[in-house]
């Protein structure tokens, strides 16, 4: 442990203090452990609600190196939230740190050292250093990190220099702790979700597709023959060549539905249908199953990128482009057996309809609202049967973060009743017949709804469906 002289103020998640009134804080109403503090000899407990130091020399601390690992972790980590970029620590620095640590007990390096610079290897990013972020203004920010944290001089000069030569400059790394954390950064790239986050943050920022592409493509072959710990580079290798195939659907999915857009947008949905079809006939074809269920979030992710550029409310053609892309994407997942997947997108498909219906009755095109409103219902009972062939194959009951798989049923017909007495109820189901209709087939969906509330002895459910019959039933009588 290292002794730091100083006044520190220290600000809690509820409260600061100086090292003047630590002592004071054992009578207090804080929950104070882990920090322990020494004041003029005085042995005190700090609370790990530690955020932040600041120093203005005259008494003496000190941490251990657990606390002050801490410490710095911690100042990381609201550094990357200041910027509003989570990702950053969630998805890359803290991953670093860990493979670090990792790395450090196996070559026997100094743990502490190759973890503080695997948080801090990239402490320039989280202010706006992104081409600069091995740069020397970087290391300032990290060694203010360090000292207020109390470390020693030698200790901040070796994170210095990890900082500036974890990509290869300056040198390149050259000691133990040096190599291992440029490795463990390297290492942290190769990970399918870490470029799956790329894509879809649309990073590097402000290139189109295929700069992107040919930055995806470099930085993989370029960061493997960078890779310092030799025999590490074996481990990365079969996921360097999964990132590849990865990549290689990505961008053929990506081309194809670039295809179907222009044949959407020009009404020739059966072009477009028989297009994607083909493609995946293809994929299934030339890719092995496993690497379809591993890389199946590669091919999914065009269809949200494409869909993003359409409006949900709008009754024109963009509005029905949308509806396809969904109905499409939930094709694509039942042919990846994701039935997760196709649940969740015929649900996408119903909301847009439901508001594309919704906008065609506003413009008094009543015809063509009623056609989009039984598109909606056809959705929600394609998205039941899903569930119900869930359940028939021992899915386990807890689905979508609803506990019970029945009660998730039990809630989809509950919505299709509902769409059923909104027709009526807005006037879009004008005609006499057509009322009574869409009547008896919400008394239907609340049946059903009924027998699933039975199933699970749920008092509250059996009430609610209950009522809901005995408000339609006097209106459908109306009609006899």
């Amino acid at each position: 442990m290292n002794t730091v002289r100083g006044i520190f103020n220290y600000t809690f998640a509820n409260s600061t203090a100086t090292l003047h009134e630590l002592a004071g804080l054992m009578t207090s109403s804080h929950e104070l452990d882990n920090y322990e503090v020494v004041i003029n000899g005085y042995e005190q407990t700090v609370s790990t609600g530690l955020m932040a130091v600041n120093t203005d020399f005259e008494d003496s601390i000190i941490l251990s190196s657990s606390n002050r690992l801490e410490i710095v972790r911690n100042v990381v980590i609201k550094a990357c939230e200041d910027r509003g970029d989570q990702w950053l620590w969630e998805g890359h620095i803290a991953v670093v740190a860990d493979l670090a640590s990792g790395l450090a007990a196996k070559y026997g390096a100094n743990a502490e050292l190759a973890t503080l610079g695997g948080y801090l290897h990239d402490i320039g990013r989280t202010k706006g250093m992104m081409e600069q972020h091995d740069s020397f203004e970087a290391t300032m920010v990290a060694r203010k990190i360090l000292a207020d944290a109390g470390y020693d001089e030698l200790t901040i000069s070796q994170i210095e220099r990890i900082i500036l030569v974890h990509e290869g400059k300056y040198g390149g790394p050259i000691s133990l702790e040096e190599r291992i954390v440029s490795t463990a950064d390297i290492m942290s790239h190769y990970r399918l979700d870490f470029y799956l986050t790329l894509l879809r943050r649309k990073y590097p920022f402000g290139k189109n597709d295929e700069e992107r592409k040919e930055y995806y493509f470099r930085k993989m072959d370029k960061n493997y023959s960078l890779i310092p710990l030799e025999a590490e580079r074996k481990t990365v290798l079969p996921i360097r060549e999964l990132l590849q195939v990865a990549f290689e659907l990505y961008y053929r999915v990506k081309g194809v539905l670039d295809q179907a857009k222009t044949f959407w947008e020009t009404n020739q949905f059966h072009s477009a249908e028989q297009l994607v079809s083909r493609m995946l006939d293809e994929i299934k074809e030339r890719y092995l199953p496993s690497h379809i269920a591993q890389l199946h979030d590669f091919i999914i992710l065009p269809f949200g990128e494409l869909s993003s550029l359409y409006p949900d409310s709008s009754a024109d053609i963009m509005s029905a482009i949308k509806v396809a892309v969904f109905e499409t994407k939930a094709r694509v997942y039942r042919k990846l057996g994701d039935l997760h997947g196709a649940f969740s997108a015929l649900l996408e498909t119903s909301d847009t309809l439901h508001s594309r219906a919704i906008a065609f009755w506003k413009m008094g095109e009543g015809r063509r609202s009623r056609n989009v409103f039984k598109m909606v219902v056809w959705a929600r009972l394609d998205a039941i049967e899903i569930l119900e062939n869930l359940l028939s194959s021992g899915e386990p009951k807890e689905f979508e973060g609803t506990p019970n798989l029945y009660r998730r049923i039990g809630e989809m017909y509950e919505s299709v009743a509902e769409f059923f007495i909104e027709f009526v109820e807005i006037g879009i189901e004008n005609s006499y017949i057509r009322q009574l209709r869409a009547y008896e087939r919400a008394l239907a969906s609340y049946e059903k709804y009924t027998e699933i509330a039975n199933s699970l002895d749920d008092p509250e459910a059996i009430d609610f469906a209950r009522d809901k019959k005995a408000s339609i039933e006097p209106v459908r009588r109306t009609f006899n």
